[in-house]
């Protein structure tokens, strides 16, 4: 049909001379009609209604002027003919007959025909009903074409799914805006939905454009008249609107609050930027990347919502434009160099490996750290050559450790490895073929991932992780907790290694509430068999609230700040080093006092000359959940981590002790304040026995299990002094008995 409209404008511009058709059996009524119309139209003939269409298929005809009887495809047949062909059933058709009657013009009117002429002729009534149909026909087809063309126009200016005006729309209304006004103060506001992708996938596509829509609905009814808003792209909105008043402010009020109060189970957040206009002859683009250069300003923050477009932000353009414009060349010259920071076993002050980190040691800026230019690598794509020229020095040092002359033991060092790395085809093999080229062991390079690469691609991102397991690799997950969905990740992400973000330690509302948190995390971990490496560590507090909980691998602050291959190379064979394998961690819960780390009852527990521990027991189990150093001297052989993981500390003890122990247990569950007992501890760590008099008091009395604070004393040398003395006063009454 748009064909048709454009083909008769077309005619209609070029003035071409039109073509009529005539049909009749009667040659006589033929040359009569075809003199009355040759001066101005072009004539063609037919006989009858089947040669008239074959001539139709041929030719463009723009009116038929048929007789309505003949012996062959009567006039009748011929209108039933050209309704059903598309290509002509908008021809106009006038039909004659010498039939006078009302029924006949009735029919030849609902048969579709346009006009129709009674024999003999009259020529100026012919002339006139030839040319009204014409005209008549012109008028439908510029109406139609007028309504397509603003069918198109409207497809070409609004979005589809929300019906707001397009980017494209937007740049040209707010043109003529500040062109019209050039004394008014406006800004540009952009609106950007957290998370809209998770959102997507989650609840689903329709859901997703239920949302935009929503958005693009509430964007109608709070916007007021001299506002101009559209869908920008994706989950992007954008609106101009005036300064004054506190237009931006309320618009920022509003946009918050609908997202606030959504509803939906997904907790929606959005991201504000804004541009307020200073120089209204910059193109309305620009103006709009100045509002997402704001937004993507926030885009790591977890509480600023707006952010304005500011000099800072102008600056770091350009300083991240030098930045692009020297990397390839930084990358040739070698300026990224690595840092190393180590990872210790706090428990035995063992170096157990490091985390290779990079910085840029740029010829004019000076060092550079990560933060300055890994976001914009990200953005631009070259994070994926960077990873590799770190993957391969990585590679270098381990190799030169292993076989250098001062005896250094080498430990494993954790690489990362970015979510544009995982879309490598190739990655599996260029990692084998690069531990292969430097003679490793696979076990020496670590490769970390974040949980926010699991949102991506989950499917690609879990078949990978088991690829490179199976070739030999150790996979750490990097910033556990950090991201959107950790427990989903890690239930269908089988990593070998959790790395913890430590913002649980820092403060908060409810530093209990993340205490209990944190060693949930790594009761969890045991039962899955993972070991935790504690990320961001920088107080001995902190070490030793970690390592209360069964968590013993650390790096941080308190430790070392990542240092200089030769500074780190000093620690190899200054230090000594322990097996990056043993990995090993734990589990907790109870009161929330015992799981504040700043809470004065965890000094208490953390300073307490005796030994303390806090169980829970259910279903004739006991599990150890938090304990002091002293608690671990008598009570339990080799290394702490093995007795965070045992499923059951009674299985450790004796049938008498263990009696005589849950015994004391179900006394404190009564409130006794005395519940105690004396059991044997540690029968394989000394030559001789140890006494342990054990005291109980129930913290809580939950429905899966009842937590305990016990503390520990070593009694031997009571129980000695005792038994010697009973011994000394058996051997007085035997000798008495002889007397």
């Amino acid at each position: 049909m748009p064909g048709n409209y454009l083909k008769g404008n077309a005619m209609l511009k070029t003035n071409k001379r039109r073509t009529i058709l005539i049909v009749d059996d009667d040659s006589i009524s033929r040359i009569i009609a075809k003199q009355m119309l040759e001066a101005d139209y072009n004539i063609l003939e037919a006989e009858n209604g089947a040669e008239a269409l074959k001539i139709l298929e041929k030719n463009d005809v723009s009116l038929i002027l048929s007789d309505i009887q003949m012996d062959e495809l009567d006039g009748w047949d011929l209108m039933q003919a050209i309704t059903k062909a598309d290509r002509f059933k908008d021809t106009p058709v006038i039909l004659m007959t010498a039939d006078v009657s009302i029924k006949t013009e009735v029919k030849a009117l609902d048969m579709g025909a346009s006009d129709i002429l009674f024999k003999p002729f009259v020529p100026k009534l012919m002339l006139s009903r030839i040319n009204n149909a014409l005209a008549t026909q012109d008028a439908i087809r510029l109406s139609e074409q007028q309504r397509y063309y603003e069918m198109r126009l409207k497809m070409a200016e609004h979005d589809d799914l929300t019906d707001l005006y397009n980017k494209q729309k937007f740049y040209k209304c707010v043109r003529e805006r500040l062109d019209d006004d050039s004394e008014g103060s406006y800004a540009i506001i952009m609106w950007d939905t957290d998370n809209f992708k998770i959102f997507n996938d989650t609840l689903g596509v329709e859901a997703g454009d239920k949302l935009l829509r929503d958005i693009a609905d509430a964007l109608r009814e709070t916007s007021s008249e001299d506002t101009i808003y559209a869908r920008y792209e994706a989950d992007k909105f954008v609106i101009c609107a005036k300064t004054d008043a506190g237009r931006i402010q309320k618009s920022v009020d509003t946009a918050l609050e609908w997202f606030e109060n959504y509803h939906t189970f997904f907790k929606l957040t959005g991201r504000i930027g804004i541009y307020v206009i200073e120089d209204t002859s910059l193109e309305v683009s620009i103006m709009c990347d100045r509002a997402l250069l704001a937004i993507r300003s926030i885009k790591e923050s977890y509480t600023t919502r707006v952010a304005y477009y500011d000099n800072k932000i102008r600056d770091k353009i350009i300083e991240e434009q030098e930045l692009s414009n020297d990397m390839n060349q930084a990358l040739a010259n070698d300026e990224f160099v690595l840092h190393f920071q180590p990872q210790y076993n706090y428990a035995t002050n063992e170096l157990v490996g490091a985390e290779a980190l990079v910085r840029w040691q740029h010829p004019t800026k000076g060092l550079l750290y990560p933060d300055s230019f890994i976001p914009l690598f990200e953005r631009n794509g070259f994070i994926s050559a960077l990873d590799k020229y770190v993957w391969e020095k990585s590679c270098q040092y381990l190799h030169s450790w292993l076989n250098n002359n001062k005896k250094m033991v080498p430990v494993s060092v954790s690489v990362n490895i970015s979510r544009m790395d995982i879309d490598n085809p190739e990655l599996c093999d260029e990692l084998t073929a690069l531990v292969k080229k430097y003679g490793l062991p696979k076990s020496s390079l670590k490769l970390k991932i974040t949980e926010t690469a699991y949102v991506d691609n989950p499917e690609h991102l879990i078949e990978l992780v088991g690829e490179l397991q199976d070739r030999g690799f150790t996979l750490e997950m990097d910033d556990f907790g950090s991201g959107y969905s950790s427990l989903n990740t890690l239930k269908d992400v089988p990593v070998d290694v959790l790395k913890l973000d430590t913002k649980f330690l820092s403060k908060s509302k409810d530093d209990s509430r993340s205490g209990n948190i944190l060693s949930s995390v790594i009761r969890m971990a045991h039962r899955l068999n993972l070991p935790v490496i504690a990320e961001g560590v920088e107080t001995k507090e902190q070490a030793d609230y970690l390592k209360s909980i069964g968590c013993h691998f650390m790096q941080g602050y308190l430790f070392s700040r990542p240092m200089p291959a030769d500074d780190f190379e000093k620690l190899l064979v200054d230090l000594k080093t322990g097996k990056t394998d043993m990995y090993k961690d734990i589990e907790y819960d109870g009161v929330a006092a015992f799981w504040d780390p700043s809470a004065q009852m965890t000094l208490l527990f953390n300073s307490f000359v005796g030994g303390a521990a806090i169980f829970e027991y259910h279903s004739g189990r006991l599990e150890i959940l938090r304990a002091n150093d002293e608690y671990f001297l008598h009570v339990h052989t080799g290394n702490p981590a093995d007795s965070y993981k045992a499923l059951n500390i009674l299985d450790y003890m004796t049938a008498e002790s263990r009696s005589d122990f849950e015994n004391m247990l179900k006394a404190a569950s009564l409130h006794d304040p005395d519940a105690h007992c004396i059991t044997k501890g540690s029968p394989d760590k000394y030559d001789h026995d140890v006494w342990i008099m054990n005291r109980a008091k129930m913290l809580t009395d939950e429905i899966d299990g009842q937590i305990f604070y016990i503390t520990v004393e070593d009694i031997t040398d009571a129980v000695n002094r005792e038994q010697n003395y009973k011994a000394r006063i058996q051997e007085l009454e035997d000798e008495l008995k002889k007397r």
